[in-house]
């Protein structure tokens, strides 16, 4: 996988997190399934971050298969 198209697939749960208190519907009162926006927003966003992570690893090619050794 290109190590450009690794970082964007990364960056995009991190850019959620930043951006959290920006977002109108995310930072509100409101409750989402009986919990605070925040909340929910963030652990979306963290399993976000699992398979952003996870797609990464398995779509990555690394040292070990290329140079065709293993350990």
């Amino acid at each position: 996988m290109n190590r450009a198209l690794g970082y964007a697939v990364a960056a995009v749960p991190a850019v959620a997190f930043f951006a959290t208190p920006f977002l109108p519907f995310a930072d509100t009162t409101r409750l989402w399934f009986g919990l605070p926006a925040v909340l929910v927003w963030g652990v979306v966003w963290t399993l976000g971050t699992t398979a952003a992570l996870a797609v990464t690893e398995r779509l990555g090619t690394h040292r070990d298969e290329q140079e065709g050794t293993t350990a």
